[in-house]
């Protein structure tokens, strides 16, 4: 091969695996971003609240919010007061039980020591992983499923970090409305329901988030941006 042609070559390849670089260092910037809860209000970009951002497209009517406990919802537990086990289903499901939680506990504890406050925790390499905006997925969608297996004492540490939950900010520039929902909404709406409205602050935190979940829906058909929201274009902070 001609020195100018092996020249040209060698260039080509050289600027292909520098851009090639590049854009994985900015891909894993954003999405490695070690932001929590905790650290969230130091780096907020714009103070304001998600009430205040303009509907662009207004509901006419809207129907009112039901108050107080529907008589008719039934209870969607087992009672398991009135089945009769024999001693040695009782032994069999305690065994279960056992097992089911000390699994929990082997994630919880892995979790707790390698990506505390981040969304995941990563499970080959252990680092944090924050594809949910950052704000602690896996601990709010812990919640109820700490409560349920009495694990109260992780519970409350987990509760005495949401105040430092702050949704006027994101680590992701766009946001899947649906996963954010189930994990974030979800997590303290079943956790408030589950220890009776014992701590305020869940509800409060819902109502946060639920005020920023509403504009996604503020489009033509009140449809909501399920995925791949651009929330700062939404909140004109760009």
């Amino acid at each position: 091969m001609a020195p100018l042609a092996s020249r040209l070559v060698f260039l080509v390849t050289f600027a292909g695996l520098v851009l090639y670089l590049l854009s994985n260092i900015n891909y894993s910037q954003r999405w490695d971003a070690r932001s929590s809860p905790q650290t969230a209000s130091s780096k907020r970009l714009h103070s304001f609240r998600w009430t205040d951002v303009k509907t662009r497209y207004p509901v006419k009517r809207m129907m009112a919010i039901p108050t107080g406990r529907h008589p008719n919802i039934l209870s969607i537990q087992s009672d398991h007061s009135a089945a009769y086990e024999s001693s040695k289903e009782v032994r069999e499901r305690q065994r279960r039980t056992d097992a089911v939680k000390k699994a929990f506990l082997h994630s919880w504890k892995g979790y707790r020591k390698n990506a505390w406050l981040a969304d995941e925790v990563r499970p080959l390499s252990g680092g944090a992983y924050n594809p949910f905006g950052g704000w602690g997925a896996t601990l709010v969608d812990s919640l109820d499923t700490l409560w349920l297996m009495n694990l109260t004492q992780e519970f409350e540490e987990v509760t005495a970090t949401l105040e430092g939950i702050d949704f006027t900010n994101c680590a992701i520039g766009q946001l899947n409305v649906f996963e954010t929902t189930i994990r974030y909404l979800g997590g303290f709406l079943s956790a408030y329901d589950l220890t009776e409205g014992k701590y305020e602050v869940l509800l409060r935190k819902a109502r946060e988030l639920g005020d920023m979940l509403m504009v996604a829906f503020d489009t033509p058909n009140r449809m909501p941006i399920t995925r791949n929201w651009d929330w700062r274009r939404y909140a004109r902070l760009d």
